[in-house]
């Protein structure tokens, strides 16, 4: 039995075969070209790619390869294609490709684009002139190619590419423009890029460079330039400055005055002139105060208020303020000039050897916004005391509207960032760090993590401080109070407060405000025996509630609560602190719990009045 073969191979002959083989090996290899996204590096990407890895390679090494040489956006497209099967993962690739940078309408306007950002070529420019035909020839051409040439033609086009010209050849391509009009039809953008070839052709040849080297005016100012430019030694560790800057330093180094033992400066300040109060020159102005220590903050407050309710009125950028607004921003604006008056000491060491230093930081919060101040305070042995001012920063209230808690605890958060900050920054040996507040509900909710606001914020400060360090202040002792509401430069005192520190820190210790020293003095006082007669009565010096619960078993204090009035801060303090005993429960179960040994007068108002204050 014999079997005929079905097909037929040709082998060539060994040495035509041999002969193949040694030019392969002597052909340069390919080089692949990696894409980033570009679209117009896209066609030429995907035709390097398509003969470099040809239909003898697998689905997955082609689509293995496709996302290895792509980059940045281009591979972040198709990346997640690996996950497909390999030749519907390969071609859907190819797909994602050329719809995000591969559509005609995207690599054209990527060329037109990057041809349109081209400078405007300046007087006589022959190597200028010869790049812009290039970039002008390479568009034109690959529109061209891909039959989009509509919006290479727009008037829009043309215009813009008309006026990079030099002014001489302008009036060329107007002479050139008229020709063409008058055969009956419009310059395309192809007639210009032939004329802008031409006239490169002729600046670059060799007359024409010999025209187009400069005058002799051109040159002098070219050298003018070098010789006046200041040459920065390349070891130096100066940092170069601007004219602009330069001519502050000067005006600075000029009005440097001593005085009482200090240096005073003058700032150099530029009085613009008379601007309108619309809400663009309203921002320029405020965002012109250059100050990040924030010596100034509760004096531009006022002004970021107003910018922020032309934000909230939706006022147009070139629209002019309300009259309501006009008439703050005129007021902020008289009383701004007064801060050429202001002396702000810089030094922070005192005039003694200190023992002790200490950051006291304050944080307030009010409908308008909210603030931190941060001092530093030194001790001697002797007692003598310094405070100076470290950091303060103040911001507007949000938008949207915020419970006054709510921006009290973001003082906080911030007011902890910063402790941490200004400890971190400073090399002075800092034996602790104090945190003030006004508010009782932050001081009382600092182990509270039931809400996810609360929650997040108290984590920060736990990470940044410890509850010890906490404590309560006053309002009115409490200078973060004009950080949150803002400050006026005709109130001296107040100024000098914000300066230089609040009362307390200027006092001694034991006289600062401390509410566990309160809470521990009466219930001690509570506690304590002192020589009361044996048969005391229940009823001295308290008023007692009678009636016919007497008849009953309850306990004493159930059928004789104390009447408290409802208008006293320890009323307030008793029904928050059940409040927080039972959970934060309503109105009418706190009341319920109080009523078992307190009987307040218009109890469920007062409740309700009290409860009102709690943000949980």
């Amino acid at each position: 039995m014999t079997y005929e073969s079905t097909s037929v191979v040709d082998v060539p002959p060994r040495k035509d075969w041999v002969t193949m083989m040694s030019r392969a090996l002597d052909l340069p290899k390919k080089e692949i070209i990696r894409f980033d996204g570009n679209p117009m590096n896209y066609w030429s990407f995907i035709r390097n790619f398509q003969d470099c890895f040809d239909e003898s390679i697998g689905f997955r090494s082609r689509l293995n390869y496709l996302i290895q040489y792509c980059d940045g956006e281009a591979k972040n497209t198709i990346v997640h294609c690996a996950l497909l099967e390999p030749e519907e993962g390969y071609r859907k690739a190819l797909e994602l490709l050329e719809e995000a940078f591969g559509q005609k309408h995207i690599v054209a306007h990527a060329f037109i684009d990057k041809m349109l950002n081209i400078p405007a070529i300046k007087g006589t420019d022959p190597y200028n002139l010869r790049r812009l035909s290039r970039e002008m020839h390479i568009c034109e051409l690959t529109l061209t190619q891909m039959n989009y040439v509509s919006d290479l033609n727009s008037t829009k086009t043309i215009e813009c590419m008309f006026l990079k010209l030099p002014l001489h050849l302008q009036r060329e391509w107007v002479k050139v423009a008229c020709r063409i009009l008058k055969t009956g039809r419009e310059p395309s953008f192809k007639d210009l890029c032939e004329f802008v070839k031409e006239q490169s052709d002729i600046a670059n040849t060799r007359y024409g460079l010999l025209v187009n080297r400069g005058t002799k005016e051109e040159l002098e100012d070219k050298f003018g330039q070098l010789y006046s430019t200041e040459f920065k030694d390349p070891f130096s560790r100066t940092i170069s400055m601007s004219v602009e800057d330069r001519i502050a330093l000067s005006a600075i180094s000029h009005s440097v005055q001593r005085l009482n033992g200090h240096y005073q400066i003058a700032l150099p300040w530029r009085h613009n002139h008379k601007l309108p109060n619309y809400r663009r020159n309203v921002l320029s102005h405020v965002a012109s105060i250059f100050d990040p220590i924030g010596f100034v903050a509760p004096i531009i407050l006022p002004a970021k208020v107003i910018l922020q309710d032309t934000c909230r009125q939706k006022l147009d950028w070139d629209a002019e303020l309300p009259v309501d607004c006009q008439t703050k921003w005129n007021n902020w604006c008289r009383h701004i000039k007064g801060l050429d008056h202001l002396r702000i000491p810089r030094c922070l060491k005192p005039g003694f050897e200190p023992s002790s230093a200490q950051i006291h930081c304050f944080p307030d919060a009010s409908e308008l916004a909210y603030g931190v101040v941060a001092y530093i305070r030194y001790k001697s042995v002797f007692g003598q005391i310094h405070c100076s001012f470290l950091l303060a920063k103040s911001r507007v209230a949000p938008l949207k509207l915020v419970t006054i808690p709510r921006m009290e605890l973001t003082a906080c958060v911030l007011c902890a960032k910063i402790g941490r900050h200004v400890r971190e920054q400073l090399s002075i040996p800092i034996s602790s760090v104090i945190y003030w507040t006004d508010s009782t509900v932050v001081l009382h909710c600092i182990k509270n993590t039931t809400k996810g606001f609360v929650s997040s914020r108290l984590e920060t400060i736990h990470e940044l401080s410890t509850p010890s360090q906490s404590r309560y202040v006053k309002g009115k002792l409490n200078p973060a109070d004009h950080a949150s509401r803002g400050l006026s430069l005709n109130d001296k005192v107040k100024v000098r407060e914000w300066l230089q520190g609040p009362r307390l820190l200027w006092e001694e210790e034991n006289k600062w405000p401390n509410l566990e020293k309160i809470e521990n003095t009466i219930a001690h006082v509570l506690t304590e025996d002192f020589g009361l007669p044996r048969h005391d009565d229940e009823f001295l010096g308290k008023i007692r509630v009678g009636g016919r619960l007497q008849l009953s078993c309850l306990p004493f204090e159930t059928k004789y609560p104390i009447i408290l009035p409802n208008n006293h801060f320890v009323t307030d303090m008793i029904i928050m602190r059940y409040h927080v005993i039972n959970a934060h429960v309503g109105v009418t179960q706190t009341l319920s719990s109080i009523r078992e040994e307190y009987w307040i007068v218009r109890g469920y108002s007062t409740v309700r009045k009290v409860l009102k204050r709690c943000y949980l």
